[in-house]
């Protein structure tokens, strides 16, 4: 499949342009409208009052990026960290550790449609259907990718298989995907700045370049530095670079 070549030219540092690229190729392959990604980690050992078994969403990525999806995205998440109890969330947590794919009309049923939580999440956006591909990395650790549709068809059978397909073949992808947000190793995810540090680390870059090309001062970079390799449990940038081919 030319879109593996195509994800795999990316540089370790430029994941959120490959992300786009895949979210966009899927969307126009499928027939979607938007597409997401979302990086869930089982973050607390399950407890029975929480629906999500303590699984939480600890990065959303929308390829639109239309304020009103961020906004939804946002609610949800707060929602999710409250330990609220949100249907399809939590539908989609009793299938973790297995790869799936499926639609939001697979999982749920028909009375959901006509429900308050689909006016606002879903109907306010035009979006009829979702098709969901879920890739566990480890047990502890899935990348959620979602396509909306607004054009009332139904996803079909092909659909189904060419979403699977693309993603169940790529889980080096999904894995940097998740190491670039400074998640499957780091307590916590990294923040925008740290990424950007990050991302100069995989390249050549030394610390005083990154610092001129990021406009920050040495000092800055050296503390980012040293809180990255803390995070991701490494002690040079030979390591990190180990760890992100997957060496370590």
């Amino acid at each position: 499949m030319a879109l593996w070549d195509a994800l795999a030219d990316y540089p370790a540092w430029e994941m959120d342009a490959a992300l786009d690229h895949l979210l966009e190729t899927l969307c126009g392959l499928v027939g979607a409208h938007d597409g997401y990604w979302v990086g869930a980690v089982r973050v607390d050992e399950p407890e029975a009052e929480d629906p999500y078994l303590g699984w939480r969403p600890l990065r959303v990525s929308y390829l639109s990026r239309e304020p009103n999806s961020e906004r939804i995205s946002r609610r949800l998440s707060r929602a999710v960290q409250r330990g609220d109890n949100i249907d399809p969330i939590a539908v989609q947590i009793r299938y973790a550790g297995r790869f799936r794919v499926h639609t939001l009309r697979d999982i749920m049923p028909p009375a959901f449609f006509d429900s308050e939580h689909f006016d606002q999440v879903y109907r306010v956006r035009n979006i009829n259907d979702t098709l969901f591909a879920v890739f566990p990395l480890n047990e502890d650790t899935e990348a959620y990718y979602g396509f909306h549709r607004t054009n009332g068809e139904t996803y079909s059978q092909e659909d189904y298989q060419l979403v699977g397909t693309a993603l169940r073949a790529i889980r080096w992808f999904h894995r940097q995907l998740f190491l670039s947000h400074g998640l499957l190793i780091a307590q916590t995810p990294l923040s925008p700045a740290h990424r950007r540090v990050l991302h100069r680390l995989l390249t050549r870059d030394s610390e005083a370049t990154i610092a001129e090309k990021l406009e920050l001062t040495p000092a800055t970079v050296h503390t980012y530095v040293r809180d990255i390799y803390r995070g991701l449990g490494v002690r040079s940038r030979a390591a990190l670079t180990a760890l992100w081919l997957g060496c370590a």
